[in-house]
């Protein structure tokens, strides 16, 4: 799925586990750009960026490949971050990923006896 709008550059920010965030702002648009919009929203795509308008040729045909990181993996590098700042060193971070997972764990296991 493509989409195309006219667009800004608003804000672009560092975050702690060095990953950047790039804010866009657009220009209002019809209900079908905002539908398919949403729909790509929390997915993970490439963005192309451009002073002109891009052109159909100017996009690559062929599949990107993703080499998407898993979910557990960014929380245990945040969680080494977050060791890092406070401790001054990642030695606790293997501990306090497990008390993470298992805090989880233990959620969910209280909301299936819910259901």
């Amino acid at each position: 799925m493509k989409l195309q709008l006219p667009a800004t550059i608003g804000k672009i920010s560092t975050l702690a586990d060095g990953s950047i965030r790039i804010v866009i702002d657009s220009q209002e648009m019809p209900p079908e750009q905002m539908a398919i919009l949403f729909e790509l929203r929390n997915k993970l795509g490439w963005m192309m960026f451009a002073e002109n308008e891009l052109q159909e040729s100017d996009i690559p045909e062929q599949q990107a490949e993703v080499d998407e990181e898993s979910p557990s993996s960014r929380l245990r590098k945040t969680i080494a971050v977050y060791c890092n700042k406070k401790y001054g060193s990642y030695d606790k971070t293997s501990e306090l990923y497990r008390q993470a997972m298992s805090r989880l764990q233990q959620k969910y296991l209280e909301l299936i006896d819910d259901v």
